[in-house]
């Protein structure tokens, strides 16, 4: 991927802003550590590319959306396991604001 990206960038393609995109989303689902550890594992310590900037508010987010939309309890129970981040009063807080936004009272209930 590394030399894709080097690639990518001599030749002005679009393509490496997809690919720089999709890591960004692999190290967000992953983690820091777990991103670095692996692409230096991958990557045979090619150094990383700079990647766009998270907006950590808008994953944490995404993932609470995902977390609701959860379609058995073993989902659920995997994405509270892998986020600890949704017990912070930050992500009450993000729920609130969601819930708040709901215009169908049952979708709202769901979110509370």
């Amino acid at each position: 991927m590394g030399k894709a990206l080097t690639l990518f960038e001599l030749l002005l393609s679009p393509s490496r802003d997809i690919a720089l995109r999709e890591l960004t989303k692999l190290r967000t689902e992953l983690g820091e550590t777990a991103f670095a550890l692996l692409w230096q594992d991958t990557m045979n310590g090619q150094p990383l590319p700079e990647l766009p900037a998270v907006d950590r508010q808008q994953t944490l987010l995404q993932h609470l959306i995902t977390f609701i939309q959860a379609e058995s309890w073993m989902e659920s129970q995997r994405l509270l396991e892998a986020h600890p981040e949704f017990l912070s009063t930050e992500a009450d807080t993000l729920l609130e604001q969601l819930a708040a936004a709901q215009q169908d009272d049952g979708t709202r209930q769901l979110i509370e």
